[in-house]
């Protein structure tokens, strides 16, 4: 056998980024260190890292600074990319009818490798009426 072949990574995929795939983000770029931190939270799918991604950075082109609402929101990723990624965003509101008990764990991971992030806890769950939301 002259190499080992590696296994194709699909980034579609619903599969959960677990630290098992910790080796698929070797580099220091910003998306490698990102992508380690939710393979240590383990509970979201490999799809919503790369969709997250793609959307903050297509947003922070376009918008600068100000206050972040993410609406149906699920974990809360693209808030927290989108704060990552802008320092001068003050703050995140993530808003959703449904927190998935995992954001929590989301949030410890992201924050403990940016610390910026440990008092900005960007979570909203609401039944109510999104408008209601955005005011506070």
């Amino acid at each position: 056998m002259v190499g080992i072949v590696p296994v194709m990574f699909s980034p579609s995929s619903k599969g959960r980024l677990t630290d098992r795939d910790l080796e698929r983000f070797p580099g220091d770029s910003l998306f490698d260190r990102l992508g380690r931190a939710v393979c240590h939270a383990g509970c979201l799918p490999r799809k919503e890292l790369y969709e997250a991604w793609e959307m903050a950075r297509r947003v922070r082109r376009v918008f600068r600074g100000g206050r972040i609402v993410d609406l149906a929101a699920g974990h809360g990723l693209l808030a927290h990319v989108l704060l990552i990624l802008d320092n001068s965003s003050p703050q995140a509101l993530a808003v959703d009818t449904t927190l998935p008990p995992s954001s929590g764990r989301l949030h410890e991971v992201l924050a403990g490798a940016w610390p910026r992030l440990k008092g900005a806890r960007p979570f909203r769950g609401t039944s109510a009426r999104v408008s209601r939301a955005l005011r506070a």
